[in-house]
């Protein structure tokens, strides 16, 4: 199987649980899959913190309500596969490209 996590784009909002977040953004850097942090804390992660991390992985500090990083989210889904995850679950990628290769056999 190609590397399917290239066709997904992980969303994760989080607020105040940035070492959550970053134990996350840890995990899926390098493996494929394009990911968002969505961070909604008063303060942002520092990028001593964020140094490091694959180019798959992209913080954004957004102190806003749930719903309005919701909707901001939306603009940066460009894959044709999407997962909205919460920053303290993992999901197995060989399990995601499973799941992404049953979908393109869907399509089709």
């Amino acid at each position: 199987m190609t590397n399917l996590l290239s066709k997904l784009t992980i969303v994760i909002p989080t607020y105040n649980r940035q070492s959550y977040a970053l134990r996350n953004m840890r995990y899926w850097s390098g493996r494929g899959a394009i990911v968002h942090v969505i961070d909604g804390s008063p303060v942002t992660i520092s990028k001593d913190d964020l140094v490091g991390l694959a180019d798959n992985i992209h913080y954004h500090h957004h102190p806003n309500s749930l719903y309005e990083r919701f909707k901001y989210s939306l603009q940066l889904i460009r894959t044709d596969y999407s997962a909205l995850l919460s920053d303290d679950e993992f999901f197995l990628p060989s399990a995601s490209e499973v799941c992404i290769n049953e979908l393109v056999h869907c399509k089709t």
